[in-house]
């Protein structure tokens, strides 16, 4: 398929939210792919983030409507204005019409009114946004990639340090010889937080993915730890059921030990993918936002990001390098 010129065309970075290996990465890819007027599209798990060429005409809410049907979320970001005079319905038909808002709200707060725009960052020109907001009073919010990522990682910090704790007792519970009353009630106590809460994050992503009509590794963690603990309960609570089948065993300790690899297999991967996502970032940075472009031998500066073949860029003693290209 011929892709669209750059005229026609333009790339973006989608920021995915709720990607936890590389088969939602690859999903989510097939899923912006298929999009009409969508000429490519890559989605790099590392740094949890979709690269789109679209046809400028493309809008905003479709492309996370995909990502969304897809099971996943795209970080957005708001910006508000707080206005004072009446006849706002222009303003908003304007606002809604800016390519990357996703929806305009106006709200009564006291005796002025407040607007809220929903909007993708990478996909809205920022200046244009904040000329027709005002100067009233902005206030942009947006998580901050880092942040996100800290968050997460002391997210299954938590969970991994409460099933550490109880799964070494049941492991060696399990595993030690130990016989005595009221075993299978411990291992059933000492377990249960750990497959209620420590990986409770495993069942809800496999009922997501599920809902989609997808499987992932959740799927496979879910049924693995349902099926253990769930057999393990049951014996428990109704060891009469299982008489007529001979002695039969617990599994509380597998359930507690997947669970728990799992967590620290998460656990390293979250750290290592955060390192790689700043130096990506610090990567990122260093590349210049505007360029000096020469149009019929007069300069002018236009953003990097509209860049297009063919096109003649001029670079001063250190400036840096806006774009790829043939030194004239």
């Amino acid at each position: 398929m011929p892709h669209d010129s750059p005229a026609e065309s333009l790339e973006v970075l989608l920021p995915i939210e709720g990607m936890t290996c590389a088969a939602c990465a690859s999903r989510v890819e097939r899923k912006l792919g298929k999009l009409p007027g969508i000429s490519d599209a890559v989605v790099n798990y590392a740094t949890h983030d979709a690269r789109v060429v679209a046809r400028r005409n493309v809008a905003a809410r479709h492309l996370v409507e995909t990502v969304q049907a897809a099971g996943y979320g795209v970080r957005t970001d708001v910006a508000e204005s707080l206005r004072s005079e009446g006849g706002l319905e222009p303003l908003m038909r304007r606002l809604e019409a800016l390519r990357g808002v996703l929806s305009v709200e106006l709200e009564q707060e006291g005796g002025s009114s407040l607007l809220r725009v929903h909007y993708v960052r990478s996909l809205t020109p920022l200046d244009e946004l904040r000329l027709l907001l005002g100067s009233t009073r902005v206030e942009e919010s947006s998580e901050d990639p880092e942040s996100g990522e800290s968050r997460r990682l002391r997210y299954l910090e938590r969970r991994l340090v409460v099933a550490a704790m109880l799964t070494v007792p049941v492991a060696v519970l399990s595993m030690g010889g130990f016989q005595f009353d009221g075993l299978g009630a411990l291992l059933f106590l000492l377990s249960t937080p750990v497959v209620a809460w420590s990986g409770a994050e495993f069942f809800g992503l496999a009922w997501k993915a599920a809902r989609h009509g997808a499987t992932d590794m959740n799927t496979l963690v879910a049924l693995g730890v349902g099926a253990a603990f769930g057999y393990s309960a049951a014996l428990v609570v109704a060891p009469g059921f299982f008489s007529a089948a001979g002695e039969a065993g617990l599994y509380f300790e597998a359930a507690a030990v997947i669970v728990t690899l799992i967590l620290f297999g998460r656990w390293l991967e979250e750290r290592a993918r955060g390192r790689t996502g700043r130096a990506v970032r610090d990567l990122i940075a260093l590349q210049p936002d505007t360029a000096t472009l020469i149009v019929d031998g007069e300069e002018r500066s236009v953003p990097a990001g509209e860049l297009g073949v063919g096109d003649v860029v001029r670079v001063r003693p250190g400036d840096r390098i806006p774009a790829d290209g043939t030194i004239r």
